[in-house]
């Protein structure tokens, strides 16, 4: 558990200097996308935690909307089911 902590404390610390580095640019669309990392640090953070990914959920729903864009040319979609 000590581990992890330290973990999440030296990502933030990386992710803080990256948004720094970043921000010296002075590029505005950079500092725009760079404000999105601020507001979600901890979130970041919190992946070197649990190591959670949502790709299985995008997945299936990248799945149902192939299925929905197929399916609007169906006259009768009870015939199909």
């Amino acid at each position: 558990m000590n581990g992890t902590i330290i973990a999440i404390k030296n990502a933030i610390s990386l992710l803080e200097k990256w948004i720094e580095n970043g921000e010296t640019l002075g590029i505005p669309e950079i500092t725009k996308a760079l404000k999105t990392f601020k507001n979600w640090k901890s979130e970041i953070a919190n992946y070197h935690q649990c190591h959670f990914k949502n790709a299985a959920v995008e997945g299936k729903n990248n799945k149902i909307k192939a299925l929905q864009r197929r399916s609007y040319f169906l006259r009768n979609r009870q015939s199909y089911e």
